[in-house]
């Protein structure tokens, strides 16, 4: 409904003639101003070409509804048609204007339901006076709620519209109906003058057009620079922002709250000035005079950091025992003007706290509150300052100060005021700097946050206005646009990033804080730390200064070039003297991590943080710095050993050749010039082995290099194993070679052939054929003894032998040394026990054996059952049937031989057995045979009668129970070659023969003679299953065991030291059997050539174990 002025009468022309349009165009001319022409760049037709982005909500084949940019209510909608050329609603086509009517109610109804609206404006302004701004047809869709205070419009006329009043104005209105009736006749009549004019019309908008797109483009570019001036002043704002907070945050952040550390150090030295000036009666004056002020005077920095520094002695408060940092820190923090130095009044001003109301409280003119009158009152958050301490009020019992009003509109006002009710409540709180500072630091915090979200929601709101656009100078603008934007929200990040600092900066001063209030703590416990961690400090930086040396004298051999290293001078020197101080660092280490022991119980076990924390962690990462220590230590002496085990390597086959030359030219074995150089000891020195050295024929050595040639064969002097290894006097067959009985290959005749892996001892030799160029020598054989010349190298350098260690073996389980080959004939020497050592004099050689006669049996004491030898191959018998009788029946076992007078010891079984020891005898007058037996089953004894008078027979003899007449063992396979044994049976024990006995077929086996190294008892013995296996003359630790100087009981004897796990010790004597029937060895430690015995088997846990065992190989580990 259309509410206004009635309007002006309309002055209708005659229809009919062409000229009656005349009429028509003066009329308006007259009275209405001129409509203005469709603008083709309303904002409207940009939205329908995409030039301008919108909301859109529907679009269909007539229409486009989207929302109003800017809404009177939330889904105030926008439906405009999509026909152009057209200013408005008024000025479509009939037909068109139904049509978009039908979508704009659909619209309507959409809105409605979707916005849950009571009600829907729905209007249209046509014409600028009634509101229209933009020139092309469309409806307002505007939701409405009840009472929702939106604009309504105007209550109707308070009379009724009068018969009078409605009369010329229906008349004219019919009279207008009529009169557009005529026009649309006179279209159709003047058709062809309007087409004319219409085509000049076109013609006209067509220019008009284009002249409007030049406008427009200067409109967007005038539009786009306008956006980006104001997005470019919201990032100046957003920086701004940013700049004002980060220059907020800075004490907290970037000075981490230091200034606000000092005011709590400033309230520590204030209270204890103060107990301290109440116990000696002083007053400010005196104080100040104690700290160097004079009347009128000021102290200077250096006199106040002297009072300071020991005013902890004076007072006796460790907690003003500050750090000479913080004492200056305090003079610039109380004197008024650092320069001029601190003042009296500035040493009050620190006795002055600072309080804040924390509840509101009345201030009166005096102590006692009931003579009192109020003074004023103080509100919440007031702050004021007490000039005294405080006191208690006598008759209330409540605490109150004489302070001075800093805030509010009674600032400068004094008076009393309660600190703390008689009931707890707290009415006043000593202000905390760093808390007025959080306060107001989050206020600004607040607001930056806040404007900063506003200033990036605006510029995002913008940046989405220009999403749609397509092309242009806002389209130019996007992109530099899109830039600022996320300049802006960079800057907004770094808001939230010192919101972040903020926080940690926070928990990371209360920490700060309480530190502060605890440093007098700390520095105690710095002082008893710091008293502790001196020694073990002290010990590892000798250790490190030790390491440096190592270094620095170990570089020159570190890693040399070929011709650096031989002409370096003394490599054997600075090998020792590394050597020497690597083992001054072990024993460093060592030392160091006792002293670690011991004080580490000094420190407190609870500390979970602080100085004494600390040094338990400092501790613990001692040890781990000397290992570090220690394993740089053996690096660089394992690069100083390389480069001299580079020089020593050649120079010692030089040294060994010219060795070898003389002993073949003196005709001395390697036994005897060991024997000589050592001079009856264990090991030949180095000042004996290089004075040997140089008084050999065509050898050149430095007497470095002599020394180095020693030290490499084995440090700490040459014993007997590691100097024979030097001169080997075997052979091991690589390829079958003929042994012949001469030199020369010519008219010599073959003895045999020497089989792979046979081994010759040498003789003679080795020597060069220069007729045939090979290298031959004369040795013996150990399979067979035979002797002859067999062929060491081919004369194009094929090996046929290689030079061996002296072959040795330790025996697994016992076994007989016997006295020659054949086992069956030959005599026992002496029983070979586990562990003992035998050195290779002859074998192996094949023997062939007898059958044997074996029975598998079961041993009566324990049941054990298994295979043994009954008579062996040599015909040696071990067991024998007879004496045994077998129960058949049951019968009585008495005490008597005569049945009558003797009483029943017990009852014998069917299938009990019994060794008869005495008869058959007859019985007295009853003509009974009885025979008197031991029971087997439980060595009980008596007479049995074993046949009774009637015939019944009770007992029969047993051809299944032997007898052992000789240790034999019992094996678990029929032949007897399954290694270790069942067990041992013993001579006189009693065995049931379960299979057998019956010849039994043996495998041929293999026969070595050998000389026992703890006795040097020869013989030969047999190689069957592990019962030798083949070692070198070295041990090896498996466990920790004591060293011993004498063989002694374990209790007893004087220790050389404790031996490691897995030490490598070479033998000097034994293995010999020594206290506690065991097996002894007298061994050489290669570390420290330390020597003496140790058994070769103990005890640990109730359990037998093996302390040291010989190494299989020599090097072996």
């Amino acid at each position: 409904q259309a509410r206004g002025p009635p309007p002006a009468p309309l002055k209708i022309a005659s229809r009919g003639s062409p000229e009656s349009l005349q009429p028509h165009v003066a009329m308006a001319a007259e009275e209405a101003p001129a409509a203005p022409a469709y603008d083709a760049e309303n904002i409207f037709a940009k939205i329908l070409d995409k030039k301008m982005p919108c909301f859109k909500v529907y679009e269909s084949r007539v229409c486009l509804a989207f929302l109003d940019a800017f809404p009177m209510v939330p889904g105030h909608t926008l439906c405009i048609p999509k026909l152009k050329g057209h200013l408005d609603f008024m000025s479509m086509p009939p037909p068109k204007a139904a049509e978009f009517l039908s979508e704009v109610q659909k619209v309507a109804r959409a809105v409605k339901e979707a916005t849950g609206a009571d009600a829907i404006n729905l209007w249209s302004n046509n014409g600028e006076p009634a509101g229209q701004t933009v020139f092309h047809p469309h409806f307002h869709i505007v939701p409405r709620m009840k009472d929702d205070g939106v604009h309504k419009y105007p209550a109707s006329a308070k009379d009724m519209l009068s018969a009078e009043a409605a009369t010329p104005m229906q008349a004219k209105i019919e009279e207008a109906q009529t009169h557009l009736a005529g026009w649309q006749q006179d279209d159709k009549d003047h058709g062809e003058e309007l087409g004319h004019l219409a085509e000049r019309l076109g013609l006209a908008e067509a220019q008009l057009a284009i002249a409007r797109k030049t406008a427009g483009e200067f409109e967007e570019r005038f539009v786009a620079e306008r956006l980006l001036a104001e997005a470019r002043d919201t990032l100046e704002k957003a920086r701004e922002e940013v700049s004002k907070l980060t220059e907020a945050c800075a004490p907290l952040i970037t000075n981490g709250g230091e200034e606000f550390l000092v005011a709590v150090s400033a309230r520590t030295l204030a209270d204890a000035l103060r107990d301290y000036m109440k116990e000696k009666e002083l007053d400010d004056d005196a104080i100040f005079k104690k700290a160097g002020g004079s009347e009128g005077g000021k102290i200077g920095e250096e006199a106040f950091v002297a009072f300071l520094a020991g005013l902890a002695e004076e007072t006796g408060r460790e907690e003003v025992g500050f750090e000479e940092r913080r004492q200056r820190e305090l003079f610039r923090h109380i004197a008024e003007d650092p320069e001029q130095g601190v003042g009296l009044e500035d040493l009050k001003k620190i006795f002055n706290a600072r309080l804040v109301c924390t509840t509101k409280v009345t201030v009166t003119d005096g102590l006692a509150i009931a003579k009192s009158k109020t003074v004023t009152k103080v509100d919440i958050g007031q702050e004021v300052v007490a000039l005294g301490d405080p006191t208690t009020d006598g008759p209330t019992g409540m605490v109150r100060v004489e302070v001075k009003i800093l805030s509010g509109k009674d600032a400068g006002k004094t008076g009393w005021c309660s600190i703390k009710g008689n009931q707890g409540t707290v009415y006043l709180q000593a202000e905390s700097p760093i808390a007025k500072f959080s306060q107001e630091l989050d206020g600004k915090i607040k607001e930056a946050d806040k404007a900063a979200a506003e200033l990036l929601k605006s510029i995002r709101a913008r940046s989405a206005e220009l999403t749609s656009v397509g092309e242009g100078p806002l389209k130019a603008a996007k992109a530099e646009f899109s830039k600022i934007r996320d300049a802006v929200s960079l800057e907004n990040g770094k808001i939230q990033g010192l919101k972040a600092k903020v926080h940690a900066a926070k928990r990371d001063f209360a920490k700060k804080e309480e530190a502060e209030r605890m440093a007098h703590v700390e520095r105690k416990e710095r002082t008893e730390a710091d008293a502790v961690m001196g020694v073990a400090r002290e010990k590892l930086k000798a250790l490190e200064e030790l390491s440096q040396k190592l270094r620095e004298t170990a570089g020159p051999l570190r890693a040399p070039k070929d011709a650096e290293l031989e002409a370096f001078a003394g490599p054997l020197g600075v090998l020792k003297e590394c050597e020497s101080l690597a083992a001054s660092i072990t024993a460093g280490v060592a030392d160091l991590r006792e002293c670690v022991k011991e004080q580490q119980p000094k420190l407190t076990a609870s500390a979970t943080k602080g100085p004494m924390f600390e040094a338990k962690r400092e501790l613990a990462t001692m040890i781990g710095k000397a290992e570090g220590v220690d394993k740089k230590a053996v690096a660089d002496v394992g690069a100083v050993r390389g480069s001299c085990r580079r020089v020593a390597q050649p120079k010692c086959e030089q040294a060994c050749a010219a060795m070898r030359a003389d002993l073949t030219k003196r005709g001395q074995a390697p036994e005897a010039l060991f024997d000589e150089l050592a001079a009856g000891g264990h090991r030949i020195t180095e000042e004996a082995f290089c004075k040997h050295l140089a008084s050999l024929e065509g050898l050149d050595l430095k007497p470095d290099h002599a020394g180095l040639v020693c030290d490499h064969i084995q440090k700490g002097g040459i014993g007997r194993r590691r100097f024979f290894a030097k001169f080997p006097q075997h052979y091991k067959v690589l390829r079958e070679i003929a042994i012949t009985d001469g030199f020369e290959l010519s008219g010599c005749k073959t003895l045999r052939k020497a089989e792979v892996n046979e081994v010759i001892h040498i003789l003679e030799g080795p020597q060069s054929d220069e007729k045939t160029g090979l290298t031959r020598v004369r040795g013996r054989a150990f399979n067979d003894g035979s002797e002859g010349w067999i062929t060491v190298s081919g004369n194009k350098g094929t090996p046929f032998m290689t030079l061996r260690e002296r072959p040795y073996f330790v025996c697994r389980r016992a076994m007989e040394l016997q006295s020659g080959f054949d086992a069956a004939s030959a005599d026992l020497v002496r029983k070979l026990r586990p562990d003992e050592l035998l050195e290779l004099l002859e074998g192996p050689r094949k023997e062939t054996r007898q059958p044997e006669l074996r029975a598998k049996g079961k041993a009566v004491k324990d049941g054990v059952q298994g295979f043994f030898t009954v008579r062996s191959s040599a015909g040696k018998v071990f067991a024998e049937v007879g004496g045994f009788h077998v129960c058949c029946g049951v019968v009585a076992m008495t005490d008597d031989l005569d049945v009558k007078k003797g009483k029943i010891v017990r009852k014998l079984a069917v299938g009990e057995v019994l060794t008869i020891l005495e008869g058959p005898v007859e019985a007295g007058d009853s003509g009974i045979l009885r025979v008197r037996g031991q029971a087997l089953k439980d060595g009980k004894e008596g007479w049995i009668t074993p046949k009774g008078n009637a015939g019944s027979v009770f007992t029969r003899e047993s051809t299944k129970h032997f007898t052992v007449l000789e240790d034999v063992p019992l094996e678990r396979q029929v032949n007897g070659d399954s290694g270790e044994p069942l067990r041992l049976l013993e001579k006189g024990e009693v065995v049931e023969i379960m299979m057998g006995p019956k010849e039994t077929k043996l495998d041929p086996v293999q026969r070595i003679r050998v000389r026992a190294l703890g006795d040097s008892s020869e013989g030969w013995c047999t190689m069957q299953g592990d019962t030798v296996k083949p070692c070198a003359p070295y041990y090896k630790s498996l466990r920790e065991a004591p060293l011993r100087a004498e063989k002694s009981a374990e209790e007893g004897g004087e220790a050389v030291r404790q031996l490691k796990k897995d030490e490598i010790l070479e033998l000097v004597e034994g293995p010999e059997e020594g206290p506690g029937e065991v097996l002894w060895v007298k061994l050489r430690a290669e570390e420290d050539s330390a020597v003496g015995w140790t058994r070769i088997r103990g005890s640990a846990d109730g359990k037998e174990v093996v302390l040291v065992e010989p190494l299989t190989t020599l090097g072996a580990s």
